[in-house]
């Protein structure tokens, strides 16, 4: 694939993702305001009687649509100025219904990562992550030389938290509705609780005791990045030099695959990745992986493979999360936590620390009447040997 053929994919990709959030009100009256007034339109004047609330909670939910409008608007003239957009969201390429619904499950993944909400979820597992790493590496001042890779790494919640610790930490991630969204709150919220969204509209209001629940804002991000990246730099600027911490040096994030970006061998990337690909071998010294790794996944051998390859001998993986986080019908391996397990050892691995049923739900709604609680694993690897 030439040069050109690949920007023009690349471009393609990009600007139909922009106009998933540029144009997710559109999606998201088609969804829940149209349905909703052509049913209630069926009923007989005496039905509609019955439930009198019924056109205004409508009016209600298109108000909660108008503010998402504004948030996700903004996010997509933002990134498209960070992408080197020039042309007009009018011009953007359209987006899919697929495309849609995952900029619907990225409002609640902001809700997970970047509300007070999610506080209550979010550090079950992160905390175990980072009292691991607090453990391994006690000299605050060492830390940035300790380079963390973070696969999977969403809107970079955690890359901030591992940032915040101190540590140099690359996350990556291969979807572009995660990227825009950790770019936009990373890059461009300069004060806490900055925007209200509502993501919880999509669920039904059946699946909750009161239908206000539905409607209930939450606030993003419930810290700024980037104001407590300039705070705790301001207050490094107070030390010596040879005792300063340079937060505002310790983040990246890379976009694409992982096993094409990080893996083992010869690669279809173009010549960037390539370099980042031979660049990464044996580079990092922890591997951190959260709700990211499927068991079920076709490519869990290969994914296994890629970490060995990035970390340098003694290493370490440390991971959290459920054995299989989609439910449903699966083309991959479908192994057994004891599967997985004997899979890690021979690919180069030794457990130092392994924790079963540890209780966490997934973007999950307190208000719901009913939710899946999954029973993760928490464990830490050291690399022993190459492959």
């Amino acid at each position: 694939m030439s040069d050109q053929e690949v920007e023009a994919d690349e471009y393609q990709a990009v600007t139909s993702v922009l106009s998933s959030f540029y144009n997710f009100h559109t999606f998201e009256t088609n969804q829940l305001i149209n349905s909703r007034i052509q049913r209630f339109a069926t009923l007989s004047i005496q039905d509609q009687q019955l439930i009198p609330w019924f056109e205004q909670h409508t009016q209600f939910l298109q108000q909660c649509i108008d503010i998402n409008r504004d948030f996700c608007q903004t996010l997509a003239e933002k990134i498209g100025q960070d992408w080197g957009i020039k042309v007009l969201p009018s011009d953007w390429v359209e987006a899919s219904h697929k495309q849609f619904q995952q900029t619907e499950q990225t409002m609640v993944k902001l809700m997970r990562d970047w509300s007070d909400q999610g506080g209550e979820e979010r550090p079950i597992g992160q905390r175990l992550i980072i009292a691991e790493l607090c453990k391994l590496y006690q000299n605050e001042l060492e830390r940035s030389k300790t380079k963390i890779l973070v696969p999977g790494c969403g809107s970079g919640r955690l890359v901030f938290e591992l940032v915040m610790h101190g540590f140099w930490t690359q996350g990556n991630d291969s979807s572009y509705h995660a990227l825009f969204a950790s770019g936009f709150i990373l890059n461009h919220c300069q004060f806490p609780h900055n925007y209200s969204i509502f993501p919880f509209l999509a669920l039904s209001a059946t699946s909750s005791s009161k239908r206000q629940n539905q409607i209930r804002p939450v606030t993003v991000p419930d810290v700024s990045p980037t104001a407590h990246i300039i705070s705790a730099m301001g207050r490094e600027q107070e030390k010596e030099a040879s005792l300063r911490i340079h937060y505002d040096e310790l983040m990246s994030i890379t976009a694409g695959s992982f096993i094409e970006l990080y893996g083992v061998g010869p690669s279809d990337v173009n010549f960037a990745s390539q370099k980042l690909r031979s660049q990464s071998q044996g580079e990092f010294g922890v591997v951190v992986t959260e709700f990211s790794l499927d068991a079920a996944s076709g490519n869990v051998i290969d994914y296994i493979r890629t970490i060995n390859n990035v970390l340098k001998q003694g290493g370490k993986w440390i991971n959290f999360g459920p054995l299989l986080l989609q439910n449903g019908p699966s083309d991959g391996l479908n192994l057994t936590r004891d599967d997985l397990f004997e899979l890690v050892t021979k690919l180069g691995f030794e457990f130092t620390v392994k924790e079963s049923g540890i209780e966490s739900t997934y973007c999950g709604d307190i208000k719901l009447l009913q939710s899946t609680v999954y029973k993760c694993d928490f464990w830490v690897c050291t690399k022993i040997d190459n492959l």
